[in-house]
């Protein structure tokens, strides 16, 4: 039996698609969320929490992932995602999005980090910024 959840996708910065394949035939089934102009605030915690569940869906599609919750290469991947998302490029109305909390608040919802997890894995980022390995 084939069980698929296919990929979330961004279509012009407004319409999710899945992807959807259940049984031993394949039938797609595409969802789409209304393409709705946000504008000013909205539009910035629209695209916060867009990126937010993307990076947690591809994380927690990693098989055992919770054995990788302080890895480096994890991180740095995250940071790279975020950084090169075409989605906080195109909010050009001023709002700024703070990429490293963004970041953070992923891997928490991700791998739930007690205080110490937290404060490696922030100074983890700064390390990657620092040292540019996080690249555009």
């Amino acid at each position: 039996m084939l069980l698929y959840i296919g990929k979330l996708f961004l279509y012009k910065n407004l319409i999710l698609i899945y992807n959807i394949y259940v049984g031993n035939s394949i039938k797609c089934k595409d969802v789409y969320i209304a393409d709705i102009g946000y504008k000013n605030k909205l539009k910035s915690h629209n695209i916060y929490f867009t990126l937010f569940n993307i990076i947690v869906d591809l994380v927690t599609a990693i098989t055992e992932f919770n054995n990788l919750r302080c890895e480096t290469e994890l991180v740095r991947r995250v940071c790279n995602i975020i950084e090169n998302s075409l989605t906080l490029s195109k909010n050009s109305d001023g709002f700024k999005i703070n990429k490293k909390q963004l970041a953070l608040d992923a891997l928490q919802r991700c791998f739930n980090y007690n205080e110490q997890e937290k404060h490696i894995v922030s100074a983890m980022i700064d390390f990657l910024i620092s040292n540019n390995f996080v690249k555009k």
